[in-house]
């Protein structure tokens, strides 16, 4: 995609070399770069937007239209004036058959920059800060794991063997069916690697039981699949269950797991995507316990989300809270998760009680360096060495 400037001499050689100009973007970008081409001599055709609001409405001299189906798209020209959706914006168009892509840049656009990363990072702080109406949490079915990821932010590759216990997998998800309803989008059955669990059937079996109308979701890294009962398939096809896999570069043939899958009419979802290979992230801990848990918690993608973790009749607002006694176990370290680093659930607490509890920082926070997380280490196993952790 070429780079159109304001201040630039010479627009019009570019653009008067087509027929038609279409301008993507309708807000004040938009009328920005109609203004400054009207200046040039250089007539507008029609704009676009994907906001059907401003559709039929003026557009500084010109009327939204209809995309230009009969139009000859070699001689058309689509000047994007989002920097932000600039790609989203060119495989749109580029679905229509239109290659000619421009994208305006101004003088404002740094400082257009720096007012949407402020306005982006006040979004997400008012997401983190405003409770839920719904909840979506997962379920450690086990801790251990057959894969055993270096960096793991459940630490399985320090774990000793451990399934949950089906009286009290029941018992937590019937309450959490009293408190939320149908309220709960999607429960995530993971671990360590959740297949590994000898009665895993009879887990699916409890919370389709309690939670007919939520998503059942299995984090797996597939390997299992290939060994898995009928009874497992069987189970998982009734209770509309999705696989959700995670590809690793271990040799591993995941055509295999999709055809079986699709024998099955189980269906099956890449939780990075299809294409992109598992990388690892790195999350130092402060053993020390000194940083600031405000700072972390409005830092953090854990935070208020999907990761709210659930075991044995406590709710944790993320992996980290719920499994570090994994670490001080085999480190023989001492952090400390107190009573209020968790919610009994199978106390006098009400749903809200859970809503406003989660959008909240917990003294746990102190421990995580979440500005010093990095992303995008080669995958490997774990070596056990305390440096994947610190």
């Amino acid at each position: 995609m070429q780079d159109i400037y304001l201040e630039k001499d010479g627009i019009g050689q570019v653009l008067n070399t087509y027929e038609s100009i279409y301008i993507f973007g309708c807000g004040l970008r938009g009328k920005e770069a109609a203004y400054h081409l009207n200046k040039a001599n250089i007539k507008v055709s029609a704009f676009y937007d994907n906001d059907w609001t401003l559709w039929g409405k003026r557009v500084v001299y010109n009327w939204y239209c209809e995309k230009p189906h009969n139009a000859d798209v070699s001689a058309v020209c689509i000047i994007a004036v989002s920097k932000k959706y600039q790609y989203e914006i060119k495989n749109q168009v580029s679905e229509l058959g239109f290659k000619n892509v421009l994208l305006w840049k101004s003088s404002f656009d740094e400082e257009i920059a720096v007012q949407e990363e402020y306005f982006d990072r006040y979004i997400s702080l008012l997401n983190k800060r405003t409770p839920k109406s719904k909840l979506y949490f997962v379920m450690d079915i086990t801790e251990h794991c057959n894969l055993n990821c270096q960096m793991c932010d459940h630490f399985s590759p320090l774990s000793d063997k451990y399934f949950v216990e089906i009286q009290s997998v029941e018992k937590d998800i019937k309450r959490i069916a009293e408190l939320f309803g149908n309220d709960v989008p999607f429960v995530c059955l993971e671990g360590g690697e959740p297949l590994l669990h000898p009665e895993i059937c009879r887990i699916i079996s409890i919370v389709d039981k309690y939670l007919p109308n939520t998503e059942i979701q299995i984090f797996t890294n597939g390997i299992k699949l290939l060994s898995m009962t009928e009874e497992f398939w069987r189970v998982c096809r009734d209770s509309s269950v999705v696989l959700m896999i995670t590809k690793y570069p271990m040799g591993f043939d995941y055509s295999k797991v999709e055809s079986i899958a699709k024998l099955k009419s189980v269906e099956l979802r890449y939780f990075n995507n299809k294409e992109e290979i598992k990388s690892s992230i790195h999350k130092p801990i402060d053993l020390t316990g000194k940083q600031d848990c405000y700072s972390n918690f409005h830092s953090c993608y854990m935070a208020n989300a999907e990761c709210v973790d659930l075991k044995n009749g406590r709710l944790y607002p993320c992996t980290f809270a719920a499994n570090i006694h994994i670490f001080n176990k085999y480190y023989g370290k001492n952090i400390t998760v107190c009573d209020k680093d968790y919610l009994d659930i199978h106390s006098e607490i009400t749903a809200d009680d859970v809503r406003y509890f989660l959008c909240n920082p917990i003294p746990a926070c102190k421990y995580c360096m979440v500005d010093k997380w990095s992303y995008g280490h080669k995958w490997e196993v774990s070596k056990k060495h305390i440096e994947e952790w610190t």
